[in-house]
């Protein structure tokens, strides 16, 4: 990766190639919830979105298979951007809080260990500095299965 490169760049040009259709990395124009993408400098991706009311389940708070669907996405997108095109063989969440909607909410994921084919990764959710919801999850390597 160069200094002008960065994750975010790398997993949009796999993201486009491996997941044309895909609904979460389409969100932006399908779901209508305006992804931004962030990078920190210790090897997170993230994204920077808000839920309004189309997507709760209770009065107030985003239901939890949005919140799942946002997790899946975004470690998704982060083995991306490692030239990585992966699929979800375990993902688990941790619900601390409710989620929601209408607030500025963050996410980020990280690639916590990597032996190829295989990959564990975490993220969180936080609105404001509180800890919403946190996941782990564990990717196969997608080409890895075929022929």
């Amino acid at each position: 990766m160069t200094e002008r490169t960065t994750r975010i760049d790398l997993a949009k040009e796999l993201r486009e190639r491996e997941h044309p259709d895909c609904l979460f990395c389409n969100a932006a124009e399908s779901l209508g919830l305006r992804l931004r993408w962030l990078e920190g400098a210790d090897g997170e991706m993230g994204i920077a979105f808000s839920c309004d009311g189309r997507f709760q389940s209770y009065p107030g708070m985003i239901h939890g298979g949005v919140i799942s669907f946002l997790f899946d996405g975004l470690m998704t997108n982060r083995l991306f951007a490692e030239g990585v095109a992966g699929v979800t063989g375990e993902l688990k969440i941790r619900f601390h809080e409710p989620v929601p909607v209408d607030r500025e909410l963050h996410m980020s994921a990280r690639v916590v260990k990597q032996h190829p084919p295989l990959y564990l990764l975490e993220a969180d959710l936080v609105c404001g500095d509180r800890l919403l919801a946190w996941a782990t999850a564990k990717f196969m390597e997608r080409n890895s299965r075929e022929g």
